[in-house]
């Protein structure tokens, strides 16, 4: 008798074990997921950065070609045509927008 005494004891000292561990488990698979969407907002706002570094050194080339340009133009029409060039470019930059009236 006391036999099945201990034998059940034990099994309901293992079925509180294996609820216990059940329960940390799912907290862990929570955490894990939680964790899991930081790392993929972190690496778009990483690709976000990059891509912005990257357009900041485009700029920055860009602008030293237009300053050697303004200063190698040798006539007023020339400066014209580069001022009429960076407001085309600007223009292309900016979003496309339709004007409803």
């Amino acid at each position: 008798m006391t036999g099945y005494i201990i034998a059940g004891l034990v099994i309901f000292v293992l079925i509180i074990i294996l609820y216990f561990t059940a329960k940390v488990c799912k907290q862990l698979q929570s955490e894990n997921f939680e964790l899991k969407e930081d790392i993929e907002k972190q690496q778009k706002t990483i690709a976000d950065l990059l891509r912005h570094a990257e357009e900041v050194a485009q700029i920055s080339q860009d602008k030293g070609k237009v300053e050697d340009a303004i200063q190698n133009a040798k006539t007023d029409e020339e400066l014209v045509n580069i001022a009429n060039a960076i407001i085309g470019v600007n223009n292309d930059k900016l979003p496309k927008q339709t004007k409803k009236r």
